[in-house]
């Protein structure tokens, strides 16, 4: 059973930076179309 306990603990780290990758990703393509429209925006 410890062994069990182990490999979910592995799964939800996984799980977890898996999750923190893709928020980070999501974060800065949003961060960079932000950017952008506010320079199309300022260069009107």
């Amino acid at each position: 059973m410890i062994l069990f306990e182990v490999i979910y603990d592995h799964f939800n780290g996984l799980c977890r930076l898996i999750k923190g990758g893709f928020l980070l990703l999501l974060t800065s393509i949003l961060y960079e179309k932000t950017l952008v429209l506010l320079r199309d925006i300022l260069v009107r």
